[in-house]
């Protein structure tokens, strides 16, 4: 049974996405992203965002994840990808090698991670911390960890 386990294991950890892979993901994700704040920068102005009060970080962060969602929902549904996560062929699972499902990927993986690199002062720093755990053996951030899930190469007989 111990073999059996670490086959499996073994299996697994040869389908994990790369440090490499998962940060070019992350590049395309967020130049998309970027891309698609430009209206909500030109409406608030530059300026605001200088010293922004709590209600325009509030609504930066609701403008942020319904333009998440309505870029990526339906790969995240369908899928488990974002667009640049289907550039590379990779997904997130759960912990048992299944796509994970859309509920799970944003209220346990995306809104967390928002909701606290949103906040005032520590923010970024909780934000570094949770890209820095990409760097342990099992290449899982912070969000994967308390979302159960992890970021695998797309199985071959799944590739589109």
């Amino acid at each position: 049974m111990a073999e059996f386990e670490e086959v499996t294991q073994a299996a697994t950890e040869e389908r994990l996405a790369s440090r490499g892979e998962r940060f070019a993901a992350a590049v395309i994700d967020v130049v998309i992203s970027i891309l698609a704040s430009l209206p909500f920068f030109f409406y608030t102005g530059l300026e605001a965002l200088e010293n922004p009060d709590m209600t325009l970080v509030v609504t930066g962060l609701v403008y942020s994840i319904l333009i998440y969602i309505l870029i990526n929902g339906y790969l995240l549904f369908h899928f488990g990808q974002t667009v640049g996560k289907r550039f590379l062929n990779i997904r997130i699972e759960d912990l048992q090698d299944r796509q994970a499902g859309l509920g799970r990927i944003l209220l346990m993986r995306f809104l967390p991670v928002q909701v606290v690199t949103n906040m005032p002062f520590i923010g970024g720093i909780l934000g570094l911390i949770n890209i820095a755990f990409i760097f342990r053996k099992d290449h899982r951030c912070v969000h994967d960890h308390i979302a159960g899930t992890r970021v695998c190469r797309v199985p071959d007989e799944l590739r589109v």
